[in-house]
């Protein structure tokens, strides 16, 4: 995808043959865009919807870098930035720091019944090691520094959040 066209010259000379091969990068290829529209429903009374967009800016430097921009905005909201860097031209192995910002709400059901809606969002900062397998993935190595706030936004019988509840999300 990072080429329009490859360009092949054959040129017989006394003894043997030259070959060049000349790639042409493509228009679209240092800056690509992506968007993406989410809707779930349980058919009932919870729906839901999240309109994202990524944008790719892709070799900024002579190894392969590339810088990631994703936004999400709707049920979830997002924003993260992070940039990919090779160890070396064409290698497998990268860094790859981050940037996000992550903000949502979700129910606490209690005997199938909606007790209590929390608002959430947190703040991430990683720095991932990782290599790449081909086309079977990667594997990747991190650390990771997140802080976040959790707040009651609809109770419905006038109680709390609940301790419980708190430590399963971070919080307590």
């Amino acid at each position: 995808g990072d080429f329009e066209r490859v360009e092949l010259e054959l040129n017989d000379l006394e003894d043997r043959r030259q070959v060049r091969i000349t790639p042409v990068e493509a228009g679209w290829a240092r800056s690509r865009l992506r968007f993406g529209l989410e809707l779930n429903s349980d058919f009932s009374d919870d729906h839901q919807f999240t309109v994202s967009a990524l944008h790719v800016l892709s070799w900024l430097n002579p190894w392969g870098a590339e810088l990631r921009t994703l936004a999400r905005v709707g049920s979830q909201r997002l924003l993260a930035v992070e940039w990919w860097q090779p160890l070396a031209p064409g290698s497998a192995w990268y860094l790859a720091p981050l940037l996000r910002y992550n903000a949502s709400s979700l129910d606490v059901y209690e005997q199938g019944q909606r007790t209590l809606r929390v608002g959430y969002d947190f703040a991430t900062a990683s720095l991932t090691f990782g290599r790449q397998l081909s086309a079977w993935g990667d594997v990747q190595f991190g650390v990771e520094r997140r802080v976040g706030d959790a707040r009651s936004l609809v109770v419905a019988d006038g109680s709390r959040m609940t301790d419980a509840f708190a430590e399963s999300v971070g919080y307590a």
